[in-house]
């Protein structure tokens, strides 16, 4: 039930007057409700208002103080974006020669297993013995590995 037919309901059940001012009674009654209904709702819609304008100021440094912090950030990509560039080059060129290195490394290895199959696998059962004694591996993984070689050395051969 709204407070307008309370209200109404309320005056009627009272004393009972003329209907002229019954009717002027209402109206005044209607009348400061109302004033009452917009004085509330435009308190409420001030203080939305100043939230919101507090919000848009926020924003507005946060827009300007990320808007500094990217043109710093283009500033010093700008200043090592060369360097980047030649340190990116230089690893590029370093991935190469190891390549190339590796390449010829297989190709010596390939060549000795062929002509020298019992002298390179020799040298790869010591250099594995005095690896393990040097960093003191443990005797399973040291015959992990020796295994392996065996395995690489036979596959080798077949090929």
């Amino acid at each position: 039930m709204s407070i307008v037919a309370w209200i109404l309901r309320f005056t009627s059940n009272s004393r009972k007057h003329n209907n002229s001012m019954r009717l002027t009674g209402t109206l005044t009654v209607s009348k400061y409700i109302d004033t009452k209904i917009w004085t509330k709702a435009k308190q409420d819609v001030e203080t939305m208002i100043r939230a919101q304008k507090q919000m848009l100021q926020r924003f507005e440094k946060t827009n300007e103080m990320l808007t500094n912090c990217n043109a710093l950030s283009a500033s010093r990509l700008k200043a090592v974006a060369p360097e980047f560039k030649k340190h990116t080059q230089l690893l590029q060129d370093m991935k190469k020669d190891l390549d190339y290195i590796f390449k010829k490394i297989r190709a010596i290895k390939a060549k000795l297993t062929t002509q020298y199959p019992d002298a390179l696998a020799e040298a790869q059962r010591s250099s594995l013995a005095e690896e393990c004694e040097e960093d003191q591996l443990p005797d399973q993984i040291c015959e992990s590995k020796e295994q392996s070689n065996a395995v690489n050395e036979t596959s080798s051969m077949s090929k």
